[in-house]
């Protein structure tokens, strides 16, 4: 039997600030054309910040090695550099929780890119099919 008990949410609003500073500098799913655009000028990408004016995160993390080749004229020094700065770009989740069993001091981990009900309830369900868990408490 699965049991969440949700009484021991903390919330730490200085390390929220900090998460929130290293975000602005990468591009992320939710990163909008403005975005898009300050991290490509202040990753040195002058020459093709014009050609990617209206790319969000989304559209920018789905291009392709030959996309991005396209899009930069043939420019292999310039698609190249790109490619391989955005594939490095992690995509942040929206909520991380740590869960613990009942009177441990262990923790695991639960990263939530969806926030949605059903992912919740998979990653639950994976973590409980671990040996040993059976009744955790999630800290937010």
């Amino acid at each position: 039997m699965l049991s969440l008990s949700f009484s021991n949410i903390e919330y730490n609003s200085k390390q929220c600030q900090n998460y929130q500073a290293k975000v602005e500098t990468k591009i992320t799913m939710r990163s909008s054309s403005d975005e898009v655009l300050h991290w490509l000028n202040h990753n040195s990408f002058f020459s093709v910040v014009n050609r990617f004016q209206y790319y969000t995160g989304v559209d920018l993390l789905r291009l392709t090695k030959n996309d991005i080749r396209q899009i930069c004229n043939g420019d292999d020094a310039i698609s190249i550099r790109l490619h391989y700065q955005l594939n490095e770009t992690i995509i942040q989740s929206l909520k991380i929780l740590y869960i613990t069993l009942t009177n441990s001091d262990i923790y695991s981990t639960i990263y939530l890119h969806t926030l949605t009900k059903r992912e919740l309830g998979e990653k639950c369900f994976e973590l409980s099919q671990q040996p040993q868990q059976k009744i955790f408490y999630i800290i937010l």
